[in-house]
């Protein structure tokens, strides 16, 4: 009878570790596909082909390259200075007035940083078939960007926060460097921003074949903003933040700092 009971006893036993090892092993089965499923990553849609291209900017200073500390470049008023900053925005572009060829994104550009001179234009619509007449856009961000922290919270974005005391939002640009003044050597800073001063660019009279084109070369003259319409002097504008006046004059002359490069 004893005999019996230990061999129930042992068959038993031995369901209970089946059970054991069957429960163990739905679980580690379960979570193992629980990570092979959350590492796999869905798979990216890139744009058509047709919706996108690029924009390159090239930046010069009356076609001198930007050379950073060195005091190389004279303006329309006749002072010798440094570009050793040059940081700015461009957004909202529309290719063809009153068309559908628009992206509103807005573009972080580092004039010294050539990863940043690539816009990625992505379009909602097939643009391959069409010549391009004219391209509109800012250069700053318009009044629905131009919000604290509205931009993705990156090291480029904070560092042009303009301060919320000042109404907030953006810089939409920053250029800095020195100038000699007799026989000194002073900074300089053109900062510009608040929804006022926004500066709206106009290319028109273009002629592009999108079907022979996948980039657009820009050509970006910082010389530009010195001179027309009014001749700008470092040593009366020497700082721009606190001054509406200084900066309408920057914003009036920038029109003309970018067109199409050949």
């Amino acid at each position: 009878m004893s005999t019996i009971r230990n061999n129930v006893c042992e068959y038993k036993g031995l369901i209970n570790i089946s059970r054991m090892i069957y429960s163990k092993s739905f679980y580690i089965l379960f979570f193992g596909l629980i990570l092979i499923l959350s590492s796999c990553k869905p798979e990216e849609i890139n744009p058509p082909e047709e919706n996108h291209f690029t924009i390159q900017l090239y930046h010069n200073m009356n076609n001198k390259p930007l050379l950073g500390e060195a005091l190389d470049y004279r303006n329309e008023a006749g002072e010798t200075f440094s570009v050793n900053k040059m940081e700015y925005y461009l957004s909202n572009f529309t290719f063809n007035e009153n068309s559908n060829f628009s992206d509103s994104t807005a573009f972080y550009i580092n004039s010294f940083k050539t990863n940043t001179h690539h816009i990625n234009i992505n379009l909602e619509q097939n643009i391959k078939s069409q010549t391009i007449q004219s391209i509109h856009f800012n250069l700053g961000l318009a009044e629905k960007q131009n919000i604290s922290s509205f931009l993705p919270n990156i090291t480029e974005n904070i560092n042009m926060a303009w301060p919320d005391q000042m109404g907030g939002g953006y810089h939409f640009l920053k250029m800095e460097g020195n100038f000699l003044l007799s026989a000194d050597t002073l900074g300089y800073a053109i900062h510009i921003g608040t929804n006022e001063h926004l500066i709206e660019i106009n290319l028109n009279n273009l002629s592009i074949d999108m079907n022979r084109n996948d980039t657009i070369k820009m050509n970006v003259d910082i010389s530009e903003i010195f001179k027309n319409p009014e001749i700008y002097s470092l040593k009366i504008g020497q700082h721009t933040m606190y001054s509406d006046s200084l900066m309408q004059i920057i914003k009036n002359n920038a029109w003309n700092v970018f067109a199409l490069s050949q």
